[in-house]
């Protein structure tokens, strides 16, 4: 639902006119239909209706860009008896201050020639535009009701209108944009939207872009992580087996990717204390009854110098 400020003008001949009290009676402030392309709902004319009780008139319009309050000068009357009469429009009763110098050439405008003044009420609607024509559902306030004159100046979007009064903007309906009326419309905002999304499809491109490098370097740095981690892994290992005395032949390649399997130092301290007594168990002495000790391999071997097969003969005497 959109919502407009707008102003109507309504020329209509009131149904009578008391000089004495200065009441012009049966006068119609709002009408069904306006020239400006409004159709006001049953429930937009009731809510009008109730909205002009009381409401004070003025005497034309303020001028263009004005925005202080009205002059006590420009106050001329008061609507009463406000009534709406569906389909048609709302009707009431005018008070006029019949001191005011003004009213007895209104009156005599209103009973001779009433399309020469007339009620230009100003207020704020809601409704939708549909077939060219904005249907108004409700009248939400009203800002003022003035008395005017001049009724053949009727360019713009309201009757009565001064010549540098701006006219009602009236905000469009989203949902009837069509993209073929907007390019007939708003080719610029067209080409606005047009390079837009070209400028973030590209931005995209770059991003992804990006983002794809990104991953790359961090997969490199993955690996470069890993292959460090894995020298170092090594480099402890060595060093254990090494702190160990451990031959070379009991530092096979084998062994040591038994020890980079370890998930903790730990773990690899173990194997390697488990090889160390392997080669000191193979290094041992040994001795039967009635011969000398000797070394269960070669006598005299260091446990450095020990080779493959002691360790395996070390292993069988466990």
């Amino acid at each position: 639902m959109t919502e407009i400020q707008a102003r109507e003008t309504i020329f209509s001949k009131p149904s009578r006119v008391d000089r004495e009290k200065g009441i012009f009676h049966g006068v119609k402030l709002l009408g069904s239909k306006s020239a400006h392309g409004r159709d006001y709902s049953d429930p937009a004319l009731e809510d009008a209706a109730r909205l002009y009780e009381g409401a004070r008139i003025n005497v034309d319009h303020p001028r263009a860009g004005d925005r202080n309050p009205r002059s006590v000068r420009d106050r001329g009357g008061i609507a009463r008896n406000v009534k709406a009469v569906p389909g048609d429009g709302v009707f009431g009763d005018v008070f006029w201050n019949p001191e005011r110098p003004d009213f007895k050439e209104i009156a005599w405008w209103a009973e001779n020639d009433p399309a020469a003044v007339g009620f230009s009420p100003n207020h704020l609607i809601a409704g939708h535009t549909k077939g060219g024509r904005f249907f108004v559902e409700s009248v939400r306030s009203v800002v003022s009701i003035d008395l005017v004159g001049d009724p053949a100046t009727t360019r713009g979007l309201f009757e009565g209108r001064g010549p540098e009064d701006p006219p009602d903007k009236e905000e469009p309906n989203v949902k009837e944009i069509t993209l073929e009326s907007l390019k007939r419309e708003r080719p610029d905002l067209v080409k606005a939207l047009v390079s837009e999304h070209k400028t973030s499809a590209d931005e995209l491109a770059r991003i992804s872009g990006l983002e794809e490098e990104k991953r790359s370097l961090q997969e490199e740095l993955d690996r470069h992580k890993a292959t460090e981690a894995l020298a170092a892994k090594r480099s402890k290992a060595v060093a254990l087996c090494e702190s160990a005395k451990l031959p070379k032949e009991a530092t096979s390649e084998t062994f040591l990717a038994s020890l980079l399997r370890c998930a903790a130092d730990e773990a690899m301290e173990a194997l390697v204390k488990d090889r160390q007594a392997l080669v000191l168990e193979a290094n041992k002495p040994t001795s039967t009854e009635g011969k000398s000790t000797t070394f269960a391999t070669t006598e005299g071997k260091k446990a450095e110098d020990i080779g493959v097969d002691d360790l395996v003969a070390a292993v069988k005497r466990r």
